[in-house]
This record gives structure tokens, C-alpha cells and sequence, in this order.
């Protein structure tokens, strides 16, 4: 996998503006910016985009254990979302491309699948279905050609301050008309 993994990584800090706005536009379309913190252009990989303990919190044991699961399946729905926005901002809004690479598809299918089923225990077909399903979603936000425009300017402003609070990036995406 580690040939794989060099399809994700960044080639230059304009790609990673790019991949970091790509997490930011998804994840505010998607009804998840109160799980942001914050992101950071600087940041190192377990940085760069931070989120809120909610979204990594395993639970308690007094809590219902289908409100648990049902909420692990929302949080990993939106991470495969976030990851498939990052790619594609990048290779849509920033190469002018399409598609994403076999390469990078399969990769990212992979990794969502592995902790579908090792995390949520979620059989491979729904596995499956669920990165499906985000894949269409996040391929019609970034097909969007207004959607280009907003991950555009969006990058530029992120490389300018180098760092924005989740409240300054749903201020500026707003501000951008993505709501």
C-alpha cells in the first residue's frame, strides 16, 4: 500500500491549500462544521485539519449502543467524504480534471472500506454502498463549476493566513455563498 499512499500525498503547500479546502467545502455541505476545530496550512498531517473531540468520542457505556453506532457511521461517512473533497478539490478545481485516478479511487476505497468494517461493523457491501454513496456526493459538490470558484478563492485566503478557526472558515465559506 505504500505506492498507494504516495497517490494522497501533497506535492507542494498550493496542493495542500487545495486538499484542505477540498476538506472544508465537504464537510460544511455535508451538516458537520460543529465538528471542526480548526486547520492549518503549517500543520503536519495529524494538524492540518483538526477536529473536535466529538467526532473522534468512542461513547460511554450508558449511552445507547444504536445511537453510538448510528453516530460512528455519521462520523465515518463524513470522513470518507472529507477525503474524497480533498481529492477531488485537487484534481478537479486545481489540475482542471474530471475524474480521480484509478490510483487514488481505489486507494481511498480502500481505507474507507477497512475502517467501515473494522470500526462500524459494517458488512463489505455496506461498506461498499456507504463509500458509494459518498463518492457520488462529493463528485456532483466538486463537478459544481461554482463550486470552483468558491474552493478558489477559499485556497488563496487559506495560504494568506495560514490558519483559520472553524468559525472563520464557516464565516468565510458563507461569505463565499456556500451555506
Amino acid at each position: 500500500m505504500a505506492s498507494s499512499d504516495n497517490s494522497l500525498r501533497y506535492s507542494d503547500e498550493r496542493d495542500k491549500a487545495y486538499g484542505l479546502t477540498g476538506m472544508a467545502i465537504t464537510l460544511v455541505a455535508s451538516d458537520g462544521p460543529e465538528l471542526l476545530s480548526a486547520i492549518s496550512l503549517d500543520g503536519d498531517s495529524e494538524s492540518d485539519f483538526e477536529m473536535t473531540h466529538e467526532f473522534f468520542f468512542r461513547g460511554n457505556p450508558r449511552m445507547a449502543a444504536k445511537y453510538l453506532w448510528i453516530t460512528g457511521v455519521r462520523h465515518l461517512n463524513l470522513a470518507s467524504r472529507m477525503i474524497l473533497g480533498n481529492a477531488m478539490c485537487r484534481e478537479y478545481v486545481l489540475r482542471g480534471q474530471r475524474e480521480l485516478t484509478d490510483n487514488r479511487r481505489a486507494t481511498i476505497r480502500d481505507i474507507v472500506r477497512e475502517v467501515a468494517i473494522e470500526n462500524c461493523a459494517l458488512a463489505e457491501d455496506e461498506a461498499q454502498a456507504l463509500f458509494d454513496d459518498s463518492f457520488r456526493y462529493v463528485h456532483r459538490l466538486f463537478s459544481h463549476i461554482g463550486v470552483h470558484s468558491v474552493a478558489d478563492h477559499f485556497a488563496d485566503e487559506l495560504r494568506q493566513r495560514r490558519e483559520m478557526s472553524a468559525a472563520e472558515v464557516v464565516e468565510l465559506l458563507s461569505q463565499l455563498g456556500l451555506r
